[in-house]
């Protein structure tokens, strides 16, 4: 508000609203010598609350916040998770969402989306629940950010609940299979030999056992110490800790299998 005042001077007086901390009313109010300089503070006082309080009703674009989020998740992990986050993003939640009004998105859209990924495949084969489940963890673990950064009010992903779990009954090959399998290695072949042998008698994964060193083994408990795995990391060989504390254990081993690795 701009007023005149009886000693020829103006006053400006501007209603920003209460405080968010104190609950107390922000009104600036100055003395000016012209309506001129009136106007021109008023204006001024405004644009600088303004840039000062984020307006959380301006449209933000999805991609400034998964901007944002890559800098909050740099640091926060490692192993090859950032690799597959990227991935997941790149590949079902970028093409989704990349032209979506953040403030536009309700629980309905999230919902929406979980139905997409039910109906499409990946790699000619149909996304598992796990699969859009981890999908769907990124997505909330974006969100979340855009609510850190007061950006966004609350997360449209909360109170989803996950899909149910797909139990397969595991495939095993017996005794007499993996022999059969054996006869097909060379007899040159000894590193592949140990290789497979090692996998079908321990059912340790391939990164698990590129992973072990000769101190991983104690040969007089005959016991395979497990507490790391070999990946690629943009491009580069490296040895990780597992993502989770059951991955770390020790394997018996029979004398045979001693033996092959010996």
């Amino acid at each position: 508000m701009i007023k005149e005042l009886e000693n020829g001077k103006w006053l400006v007086d501007v209603s920003l609203g209460t405080d968010p901390i104190t609950g107390e009313r922000i009104r600036p109010r100055r003395e000016v010598s012209t309506k001129k300089e009136a106007e021109e503070l008023e204006a001024e006082i405004k644009n600088k609350y303004k840039q000062n309080h984020r307006v959380l009703k301006e449209k933000i674009e999805f991609l400034d916040l998964l901007e944002i989020f890559y800098e909050h998740s740099e640091a926060a992990h490692k192993g090859t998770y950032p690799e597959n986050m990227t991935y997941s993003i790149n590949k079902h939640i970028l093409p989704y969402f990349k032209k979506s009004i953040l403030q536009s998105i309700r629980k309905k859209d999230i919902l929406n989306f979980r139905k997409h990924l039910q109906s499409k495949t990946d790699k000619e084969k149909k996304l598992s629940n796990k699969t859009i489940n981890n999908i769907m963890t990124i997505l909330n673990q974006i969100f979340n950010v855009g609510v850190l950064e007061e950006i966004l009010t609350s997360n449209p992903c909360d109170n989803i609940k996950r899909l149910p779990k797909e139990y397969k009954k595991m495939k095993f090959w017996t005794p007499q299979e993996f022999r059969e399998f054996l006869k097909l290695i060379p007899t040159d072949q000894l590193l592949f030999k140990t290789f497979y042998t090692t996998a079908y008698l321990t059912g340790m994964r391939c990164g698990e056992m590129l992973g072990l060193k000769w101190i991983d083994i104690d040969r007089y408990k005959k016991e395979i110490d497990v507490n790391k795995a070999s990946t690629f990391i943009n491009g580069e060989h490296v040895l990780i800790e597992p993502k989770t504390k059951t991955s770390i254990r020790r394997i018996s081993i029979n004398s045979k299998l001693l033996s092959l690795l010996d």
